[in-house]
């Protein structure tokens, strides 16, 4: 009987963290893309750059965190490894359109292909590494139709991408400006790579929520990472470049949803350590 309340308790707990971490999320992301809706049009893009670099920090130093628990160890410490390493990256592109923007006032025509570009293509290699590594940690799990089905959407995801920009990447094709041609067609097939692992992962492990936060998490961040690139891209391509701080508003939600992730495991892995230690007194 006794036993049988103890589970009941900590279920119940459980439920009440995770609600408590839900609700911090969502208002985290409001208040943070409440910011720059709430802003003068005239300096919201600064307020952008700013508020992309402190959530990167915020999600960077959770990662970080992590990584010193687990070192390098197991599947889960190389995955996290890898997903710090490229939070890292993608903070490193931030800052340099921080520098871009602060420093060399670079803001009504930014560089259409600068090292920022070379940090964010960077991180998407790491975490697809993230991606695959815990893919391949919980393979016996997922069902070959979502495989199918994720790749499916990949496919179809890149194809609408290059279907409706095809005319204006043959331009910077056929006009010598291959570096840009590169980066155009780098960014929607790298999201592309990430959506099936992502995708698969997401929907194996939606039942076993308790023991999968921060994977899920994680997996929809990238998603939502995806759908901001594809409104980005789009938007660029089409000359609309004062509207793409739209897009922001998901990179933002992005980072965040990344440090709710390791927020949370964090505080599993305490938790987990203080109860050995107190079943050891």
């Amino acid at each position: 009987m006794s036993v049988y309340l103890t589970i009941e308790k900590d279920d119940l707990r459980f439920k009440i963290n995770l609600r408590n971490l839900a609700f911090l999320l969502i208002g985290s992301i409001i208040i943070a893309d409440s910011l720059i809706i709430l802003s003068n049009p005239h300096s919201r893009e600064p307020i952008v750059i700013i508020v992309l670099d402190v959530t990167a920090v915020i999600a960077l130093s959770l990662g970080i965190l992590v990584i010193r628990r687990l070192k390098f160890n197991g599947a889960h410490g190389r995955s996290f490894f890898c997903l710090t390493l490229g939070i890292l990256l993608w903070f490193a592109a931030d800052l340099t359109i921080s520098y871009y923007y602060f420093i060399l006032s670079i803001r009504e025509v930014p560089p259409p292909v600068s090292i920022a570009d070379v940090f964010w293509l960077a991180g998407y290699v790491f975490f697809a590494l993230h991606l695959f590594i815990t893919f391949k940690f919980i393979r016996n799990k997922i069902n070959a139709i979502v495989i199918v089905a994720a790749s499916v959407a990949s496919t179809i995801f890149v194809s609408i991408i290059l279907a409706v920009h095809i005319p204006l990447i043959l331009s910077e094709f056929i006009h010598h400006d291959y570096s840009v041609f590169v980066v155009d067609i780098s960014y929607p097939i790298a999201d592309a790579i990430l959506i099936v692992p992502a995708v698969a992962i997401l929907v194996t492990l939606r039942r076993d929520y308790e023991h999968s936060i921060p994977w899920s998490l994680l997996s929809l961040s990238l998603l939502v990472n995806a759908v901001a690139d594809f409104g980005f891209i789009n938007y660029v391509m089409n000359n609309n470049v004062e509207s793409t701080w739209i897009w922001d508003l998901f990179y933002i939600a992005d980072f965040l949803i990344m440090a709710a992730a390791l927020y949370w495991y964090n505080r599993i892995t305490f938790l987990e350590r203080w109860r050995i230690r107190r079943a050891q007194c």
